[in-house]
């Protein structure tokens, strides 16, 4: 049975763009305020720092996220931009050169 892999890289401008983009549909909001600075942090889980400005305050904060959180804003990420995502294929997260990669897996049926 062949198996399908696929790779894609996400510059620090399109996870903000992303994470923005979940946040302000969310029920849950993330954060509150604009993301000002976001930093990858790769071991031993990939998360993300972000410095976001508060709306009112104006005052800078930080926030980790995990992969369960940069995950689902990724995938909305691509179904906006119209990025094709298997639904069912095992999907990873890890470091690339600085960058976020989202790693599809697809296990195809002969």
């Amino acid at each position: 049975m062949p198996t399908e892999t696929r790779q894609l890289i996400f510059t620090n401008d399109e996870v903000i763009a992303a994470m923005t983009s979940h946040n302000r549909i969310a029920v849950e909001k993330l954060f509150v305020g604009t993301i000002v600075q976001c930093r990858l942090a790769p071991e031993p889980d990939v998360s993300l720092r972000l410095t976001i400005r508060h709306e009112t305050t104006k005052n800078t904060y930080d926030l980790v996220f995990g992969p369960d959180a940069i995950e689902p804003a990724l995938i909305r990420y691509c179904l906006e931009l119209n990025i094709p995502l298997p639904r069912k294929a095992a999907k990873t997260l890890s470091a690339s050169s600085g960058s976020i990669a989202m790693t599809i897996l697809l296990e195809t049926n002969s």
